[in-house]
């Protein structure tokens, strides 16, 4: 919550129009007429298909994908491949679905990730969760 000190503009608080500006930045806000609006970063929709290469099957590989799904926030799938890969398909916010990519890139204790293959895709916004696909 916002003290109401900082929502005013007058000299009775003790704080020039600069100092709450000041403020306002450090907090990541912005006032305008419309009142106070917090600076969000884009959270857009992005979609990504990875597809991860090395010693992923048999490791715990899509339960732990799933569970980093969770912590990140991201819907989709992963699923084995029959050439040993594991691929991934993962909808979410651009910074939430980068972060997972990272977690995906370290793998599980028993895992040894070699390579990450990443397509771009349009959302699809039919995953409403994470789920392990066979």
């Amino acid at each position: 919550m916002i003290p109401r000190a900082l929502t005013k503009f007058t000299p009775s608080y003790g704080l020039s129009k600069e100092k709450v500006s000041l403020v306002f930045a450090i907090l990541g806000l912005h006032s305008d007429r419309g009142g106070i609006k917090f600076n969000l970063p884009d959270m857009s929709p992005i979609a990504r298909r990875f597809f991860i290469g090395g010693e992923v099957q048999g490791v715990g590989y899509r339960f732990f994908a799933q569970r980093a799904a969770a912590r990140h926030q991201v819907v989709g799938y992963v699923k084995n491949l029959d050439d040993g890969r594991v691929e991934v398909l993962a909808e979410g916010p651009a910074h939430q679905v980068e972060s997972f990519k990272h977690e995906l890139a370290t793998g599980p204790r028993f895992s040894s990730v070699d390579h990450v293959e990443e397509i771009n895709l349009d959302p699809s916004g039919l995953y409403s969760a994470f789920r392990i696909e066979h």
